[in-house]
């Protein structure tokens, strides 16, 4: 899953200008102006890939592709 916005970070002295919940607000800002858009994501399994256990990662290498409901 990933933003429709695309993601965006702050560098260390970025953050350390900021309050400790500074996110709560800006939160609230964005998400009062539109809702939040995600893309999702499928990854395709290839032979060998374990099916049964959700913990185990799988190379970044795998086929992904966009899931449209």
């Amino acid at each position: 899953m990933k933003p429709v916005e695309g993601e965006k970070s702050l560098t260390e002295d970025e953050l350390k200008a900021k309050p400790d919940q500074f996110y709560i607000e800006e939160l609230k800002t964005r998400l009062t102006a539109k809702p939040a858009e995600f893309d999702f994501f499928v990854q395709l399994a290839e032979q060998g890939d374990d099916l049964l256990d959700p913990t185990v990662t799988w190379p970044d290498t795998r086929k992904t592709v966009l899931w449209v409901a």
